[in-house]
Order: structure tokens, then sequence, then C-alpha cells
């Protein structure tokens, strides 16, 4: 398949009071065309930074180098008119708490229509069709009245089919999915992940998919690209990644996962995330590995494909000699 989005070497740093956190140190993964990414990592790794960064909406505080591609052009060297072109009609965010979100002092139908008036040139009336029909397609039955509703007159669930609905309101080629269903109750969650994988296979659109949560990933992704402390320490196809997780990292998150076929006893990870206004030398995670050596407190290992479309970021298998 042919790659929609491309990120090659991504570094950002945020200017604090407390001096520079470096929240991404080298980030590479691309996205194919229809495909669900899947980036799965702890809170704080840096996988919303780097969906803003997509977005070109970091705060001012924050420095970035490298590339981001999208269908080729680098999104990094667009200016502020071109990437507001490229915002919610190419490139489409939803947020994991649709209540803040949405404004609550505006009924949806004028928050759907603006949007769609403004990315499709539609007049008021066709807007107003255009979005009873997006409504019914996330599954919402009575978008007469959904449209003339405020926010806090709808459920959770309610909220965030919306919120996909406008996401996808411009067709647009990728879909970043921030947390989706963090917010939502288990069963809400079933039903909006299997909304964004019929959508998907409806529509034909990329998704970036960014959870905490390996059942989503399993649930929902072609492929999966695994984050610890601002870094890409593996990427495989789903399937793979559960079957042979590579990385020391990954072996540990799958390790605190309930298997109820086995019943073996969880075994949690030792030690907590590094601070990124301070992180390690040469492998993030190396503090907390039982491998560790003197060349990953040395040297960062770099991204190796250790078998067809599995690449790993580890000394142990082609990032360097642990002996």
């Amino acid at each position: 398949m042919k790659k929609l989005l491309e990120i090659h070497d991504l570094y950002i740093n945020f200017k604090t009071l407390w001096g520079v956190a470096k929240v991404l140190n080298g980030v590479s993964f691309d996205i194919k065309e229809g495909e669900i990414f899947g980036l799965v990592g702890e809170t704080g790794c840096g996988k919303s930074v780097t969906a803003l960064s997509i977005l070109r909406l970091l705060p001012p505080n924050a420095e970035i180098s490298g590339k981001i591609l999208f269908k080729g052009k680098n999104l990094l060297e667009k200016s502020e008119e071109d990437m507001r072109k490229i915002r919610g009609k190419e490139i489409s965010i939803i947020f994991q708490d649709p209540m803040t979100s949405l404004n609550p002092l505006f009924k949806v139908r004028d928050q759907m229509l603006d949007i769609i008036e403004l990315h499709e040139g539609l007049s008021r009336e066709e807007a107003e069709k255009h979005a009873e029909k997006l409504l019914k397609a996330v599954g919402l039955s009575d978008p007469e009245r959904i449209l003339n509703s405020y926010p806090h007159e709808l459920s959770g669930g309610m909220r965030q089919r919306i919120m996909i609905a406008m996401a996808l309101s411009s067709n647009p080629f990728l879909l970043i999915a921030d947390e989706p269903t963090t917010a939502l109750d288990v069963t809400i969650q079933k039903q909006i992940l299997e909304l964004i994988l019929d959508l998907r296979n409806r529509y034909n659109f990329s998704v970036l998919l960014i959870t905490h949560d390996l059942g989503v990933v399993a649930e929902v992704c072609d492929r999966v690209g695994v984050m610890y402390a601002g870094n890409i320490v593996e990427i495989a196809p789903t399937e793979e990644l559960f079957e042979n997780p590579l990385h020391p990292y990954t072996q540990g998150l799958l390790s605190v996962v309930p298997d109820p076929r086995t019943k073996k006893p969880l075994k949690p990870l030792k030690g907590s995330v590094p601070s990124l206004l301070n992180p390690p030398s040469g492998c993030r995670f190396h503090p907390r590995c039982i491998y560790a050596k003197d060349i990953c407190k040395r040297a960062k290992p770099e991204l190796h494909e250790h078998s067809p479309g599995h690449f790993v970021a580890c000394h142990l298998y082609g990032g360097g000699n642990c002996d």
C-alpha cells in the first residue's frame, strides 16, 4: 500500500520554567493509505504531542525538527494559511472527551453546519442535509433532534459520534483519534471502535489511533507502534506484535495484560517513567530493563528491521552489541 503519512526523525522540545523537556526523541513511522495504525504507550510518552505536531497545533514554546510528510509534502514547511486548509479538510482529529470538544453554548446544528460550510462551500440548506446524512452514518437515528440539542442534553456516546461525524464531514484522508473511548463506559467504547472500523472500511480513509489500551489495539489496528518516553521502540503488524513482542518494554506491557486462557500471574514493570526534563542517556528504557548492558546507557539504539515489517529499537536486535 502507498504511504499517506511519513514521520522522519521527529524531535520536539518544550521550553519550560523548570528547563527544557525533551518530549520526542527522533520519532519515525509511517501510515499507509486505508490503514489503521495504533500508537500505544503509557501516559506522558508523547503520543498526543505526536498527533498535534502533525496538525501543527503545538504551543509557542515548542521547538521542532525532522520531517512530517503528508502525501509527499513536508507539513513543517507549509505556511499557517496552508495548514488551515489542511486541518479539518484533509486531516481531521477527534479527542478523548467530546464534552470539552463541543461548545456547550451552541446547539449541535450550529457547530456542525459551520464546519461543513467552511470546508465544503455548501449553502446552509445543503450543509444541513449533509449533516443529517453524516449523523445517520455514525448510527444516530434521529438527526433532527440531535441537531436541535445542546451537548449537555446528549450522552457521552452520542457526543463522541457527533465528533466523528464532524471529523468526517469533509472526507479527510487521515483521521487522528486521540484516546477516543477513554471517557466512555465499556459497552459504548466497543460501539465507538466498531463504528470507526466500519467507517474506515466504507470510506477507506487512514486512521492514527492513539491509545494506552492494548485491548483496543488488538481489536481494530492493522499495525501498531509502541512508544516509550518519546521514542518509538517497536513497530509491527498487530498480530505479530502480540505473538512475538521483541522490545523488553513491549514484553513488559503485555505481561500485565490478563490472559484468561493461561491465568498466568501478572508481572508489573519495575521502576517508573523517567522525567523528560532529564531523561536517561542512551536507551531511555535502560534503567527499567532487565537486559540492560553498558552500551544501553551510552548509545541510543536505532529502529532496526528485525524481520519483514517488524521493527525494533533495541541493542539486543541489531541496534548494537550488548556483550
